[in-house]
């Protein structure tokens, strides 16, 4: 093959917003790229410049002169101003570069390409090699921005934007009717052929000695330490790796939290009901309250992935950073680590020491054990299916058993099954305690296990001091999740300490605001701290961020019943049960019913919590069949079932301290002796 090596002035071009377009309609997508070469080509062709190729939505072309590359962006900037929904970002340099069989490489193409995702929208940028060479063009505007290292260049370049006065659109071009505006959307997205041609950017862009192509971002530091991770965007074929994608977005999502001088990391939950969003990126985040998202895309094939990244400053429609990750999949623990050290880096966020081992620390050796467990999460929440995901977290542990996640989470669900909260009843339950303690064998810090092993200590054993350790342990080291928040100040809610809960229930909440189970907490908190207005605001509030949940919360049908607003908490708690049976809000609707002189109906529900206690269906239909009695001042009823409900060892019974149902007998001898059996202290 034939080489020349030339001084050349090389112009990428790149369209904004065409990755996300083509993960949301790959028609749309074609047509704007076809747009693109009947606006570009014949410009190029124009100003004596050479189309060398596209790559991806990207047009990499060569000019003999800097005056012909320069005009040449300012004219097609121009013409693109006629086209509302073809907008493009440049970056020009001169250097020296290789052609090769109508290819093109060295840095004078390297360092154009990091430029180019620098430029504003309808902007050019250029380095200081073409700035010196038309400084004393008439009608060109010169304005020196910064200086940078750029990815794989080794000395820091001068960033230069200019602004050409005088350029007229260009008669060439053929114009169109269409007057379409495409949406930022949330997903990134490469189709097969997408894929291809990001392939070929990666050969010719970027330093082949390295697997992770990166374009540096336009902001050198971000104030507001506040993020979003949204639910990145499985691009492999075979919908089973769905849950391996979630699992990455889970995984960018924790190692974020694990930095402290974050002040704010989404949490999962929050993240993850933004999948498959038709909202735009200004509307998430300013629903998640963040000025800054992470989203990106994961592919697998073989034993192969590509991951992408891209940082947004969503408010401003700013890009600020955006990596391609092509590895094998082995080294997904890597990946995940550099993606969250890139990231607060971009922030200007502290690691320190002990965080980055923590980062770098990977948590199995074996990547099939990682997949299984990450599949049975998946099973376990949107799969429905409880069974499949305890087996596949049980041959991941026989793959790698010394793997303390998989430990801690499998402690997880036999604990959440066996409460009674939700699963499948023929599952075959298992001690959760000797789990949770080999998880925090191998690994101390886990965060999450002693989230568990609180929920043991006070849900099973009834142990609160031991439980209200391990709750502060797991708060301390993860900082960041809200159901370990929220864990605790139930804790403390129960206690009698409700006024100590309320800062943990605010912080839930501003970690996973679209959750109204947090929403509902903080609800509750405030009601147990007797501050009345502060509730009825909170679940104002409720009504107006979930209307569409509002009227099916159990949660604030039960927080309207205490209230005393008794037609609201019918109307939702009947609304709630016709989603599914559940024997607190059956307790609390039937309560409604009698305060309300609709005797039979709650007569009626009643009989229905007896019935679940006989064929011990439900979880605690005992505790709630007392919570009824309570609540309608028949004592003796009342004291017989929280009996019944202390021999089968209720976990609800944790409520019998603070809860205003039993008011009518906090006084009887029998109720004080139940709560010191229980663990309750004077």
């Amino acid at each position: 093959m034939s080489q020349s090596r030339q001084l050349a002035a090389i112009m990428f071009t790149d369209i904004v917003g065409y990755t996300a377009l083509m993960g949301e309609d790959e028609q749309k997508a074609f047509e704007l790229l076809k747009k693109n070469r009947s606006v570009q080509r014949p410009i190029i062709e124009k100003f004596n410049g050479r189309w060398l190729k596209e790559i991806g939505d990207g047009v990499l072309a060569s000019f003999p002169t800097v005056s012909d590359a320069v005009y040449c962006a300012a004219t097609i900037q121009k013409t693109c101003e006629n086209e509302p929904d073809l907008k493009l970002r440049i970056g020009i340099h001169l250097g020296e570069v290789i052609f090769e069989s109508n290819d093109v490489f060295g840095d004078g193409v390297n360092i154009a390409s990091r430029l180019e995702p620098l430029a504003p929208i309808g902007g050019i940028l250029v380095s200081e090699s073409v700035s010196r060479n038309i400084e004393n063009k008439k009608g060109i505007k010169i304005e020196f921005l910064r200086e940078e290292m750029l990815k794989n260049v080794k000395h820091p370049v001068k960033i230069y934007q200019i602004e050409v006065e005088g350029v007229e659109v260009a008669d060439t071009i053929p114009k169109t009717s269409s007057n379409r505006k495409f949406l930022n959307q949330i997903k990134i997205g490469l189709t097969a052929i997408g894929g291809l041609v990001f392939l070929g950017l990666a050969y010719i862009f970027y330093d082949n000695s390295s697997n992770t192509k990166g374009i540096a971002g336009t902001e050198s530091e971000i104030d507001d330490k506040s993020i979003a991770v949204l639910p990145f965007v499985n691009m492999s074929n075979d919908p089973d790796q769905e849950a391996l994608c979630d699992g990455l977005t889970e995984e960018i999502i924790h190692h974020l939290s694990r930095i402290k001088s974050f002040d704010k990391v989404i949490s999962r939950s929050s993240a993850m009901s933004f999948k498959n969003s038709d909202k735009t990126l200004p509307e998430i985040a300013g629903l998640l309250k963040v000025n800054i998202v992470l989203e990106g895309s994961f592919q697998k094939s073989g034993d192969q992935i590509k991951i992408t990244t891209q940082l947004i400053d969503a408010i401003n429609d700013n890009h600020l950073w955006s990596e391609i990750y092509e590895r094998p999949f082995g080294d997904i623990f890597d990946i995940q680590s550099e993606i969250a050290k890139n990231i607060a880096a971009k922030f200007k966020a502290e690691i320190t020491l002990e965080e980055e081992i923590r980062l770098d620390k990977k948590p199995t050796e074996s990547s099939e054990a990682y997949i299984l467990l990450k599949k049975g999460w998946y099973k376990f929440g949107p799969g429905d299916d409880d069974k499949g995901a305890i087996d596949l977290m049980k041959k991941a542990l026989e793959i790698d058993p010394g793997y303390a996640e998989a430990y801690a989470r499998l402690a997880y669900l036999f604990l959440f099954f066996d409460v009674g909260f939700q699963g499948d009843k023929s599952i075959s339950l298992e001690d959760p305690m000797p789990l949770v303690q080999k998880a925090l064998d191998l690994d101390p810090e886990l965060g999450h296990a002693y989230m568990t092993l609180g929920a043991i200590h006070f849900w099973k054993e009834w142990d609160f001091l031991k439980a209200e350790k391990a709750y502060k342990s797991a708060v301390e080291l993860d900082p960041k999740n809200s159901f370990s928040y929220i864990l605790y100040s139930g804790f403390l809610i129960k206690m009698g300490r409700a006024v100590e809960a309320i800062p943990y229930r605010e912080r839930a909440f501003a970690l996973d605001p679209t959750s109204t189970y947090a929403l509902g907490s903080l609800a509750e908190a405030y009601f147990y701290s007797r501050k009345k207005e502060k509730t009825t605001e909170t679940l104002m509030e409720f009504e107006s961020l979930f209307p569409n949940q509002y009227s099916q919360s159990g949660s604030v049908g039960q927080m309207y019943l205490y209230l005393d607003n008794l037609e609201k908490a019918i109307d939702i708690l009947e609304l709630r049960l016709e989603r599914s049976v559940i024997p607190r809000y059956i307790s609390c609707l039937a309560i409604a019913y009698a305060k309300n002189g609709q005797n039979q109906k709650a007569l009626d529900l009643l009989d229905q919590l007896k019935q679940m206690s006989q064929e011990k269906v439900g979880g605690s239909p005992e505790y709630f069949t007392a919570l009824f009695y309570g609540g309608t001042g028949q004592k003796e009823e009342a004291l017989l079932w929280l009996e019944k409900a202390y021999n089968s060892h209720d976990t609800e019974l944790t409520w019998l301290k603070v809860d205003p149902m039993f008011k009518p007998i906090h006084d009887d001898p029998r109720y004080q002796d139940l709560l010191k059996r229980v663990g309750f202290q004077e």
